[in-house]
């Protein structure tokens, strides 16, 4: 009898195929610009995604990902404006209690297929994560800085507790 409904139980478990958490699937990317003078203006920092050979494969969001990053300000802004949004909605008491690592900061929040280009095979997804850089225009130059796998963060909580995101650091000399 006990082995029955272990088994029933072991069954169910590993069917079971349900969002644990509103972030589950979602990553982010935080930076903090540095070196700015009280008397310029801060750039548009974009996440860019460094082209590759399946780029243009990817399933959801093919070809080359470019997105501006926002500020906390920003970001509860957009949220005002897209209430529905199940994102928006679990992510706004978030972000009124100051989150670590949006307060003072800039991020870009990435979907699934936004980190990762999923390429179709045989009825499944291959998932290949996508690479990427910060590109900004400072003092008339085009500037990039590398983002390292690491520095993309999942946002779901059985990765962590949020403390761990820490800001990429860009420095405008």
């Amino acid at each position: 009898m006990r082995i029955c409904i272990f088994s029933s139980l072991l069954f169910l478990a590993l069917s079971a195929n349900a969002q644990h958490c509103p972030f589950d699937g979602f990553s982010t990317v935080v930076i903090k610009v540095t070196g700015l003078s009280k008397k310029e203006k801060c750039p548009i920092f974009h996440l860019t995604e460094i082209t590759a050979p399946h780029t243009d494969s990817c399933a959801f969001i093919p070809g080359r990902i470019d997105y501006v990053f926002k500020t906390a300000d920003q970001l509860k802004k957009q949220m005002r404006e897209d209430s529905m949004g199940v994102f928006n909605r679990y992510m706004k008491p978030r972000l009124e209690k100051g989150q670590d690592f949006v307060s003072g900061h800039q991020v870009v929040f990435l979907t699934q297929p936004g980190k990762d280009c999923m390429i179709e095979t045989n009825g499944d997804y291959r998932y290949l994560p996508r690479r990427f850089t910060v590109t900004y225009r400072y003092k008339g130059l085009q500037q990039k800085i590398i983002v390292a796998e690491q520095k993309v963060y999942s946002l779901c909580k059985a990765n962590g507790s949020w403390k761990r995101i820490l800001p990429l650091i860009v420095h405008l000399q």
